[in-house]
């Protein structure tokens, strides 16, 4: 959770339902792979990932607005399977994001990697669309 959200003693349960619309039905952490807090939702309405970013005191990068612009500008163009953003909230750091259920590919397969580059050739056919002149960088 972020500390903004700690420091004010909020529950993560009262954020997803603030987020989601819906009161959780379990919320389970991932495991930290970076510098993100990222919990699996389960609510009435959805599979979501709660993810709370890093403090713009630890870190000035809008990482929030970045992600969001991102996934939204992917979504708009359809670029490929991207989750969808379901809520952001800057004051608390945080996003609600659509789970997609994936496993991570331990031995990736030729496959895997056509699938890749495939998104990465929709991505950039998309440098032209409009907004991308405006999406900050990654």
């Amino acid at each position: 959770m972020s500390s903004s959200a700690a420091e004010r003693g909020e529950s993560l349960e009262s954020i997803v339902t603030a987020l989601a619309g819906s009161a959780a039905r379990a919320i389970d952490p991932l495991p930290r792979s970076g510098n993100s807090r990222v919990f699996r939702v389960e609510c009435a309405n959805g599979v979501f990932a709660l993810k709370f970013y890093p403090p713009r005191a630890a870190d000035p990068r809008d990482r929030l607005g970045t992600e969001a612009a991102a996934l939204g500008f992917m979504a708009t163009h359809e670029i490929g399977l991207v989750p969808r953003l379901i809520a952001t909230d800057r004051a608390r750091n945080a996003a609600l994001i659509e789970w997609i259920e994936a496993a991570p590919a331990a031995a990736p397969s030729e496959a895997d990697v056509d699938s890749a580059l495939a998104f990465l050739a929709r991505l950039h056919g998309a440098r032209r669309q409009s907004g991308a002149d405006v999406l900050p960088a990654a």
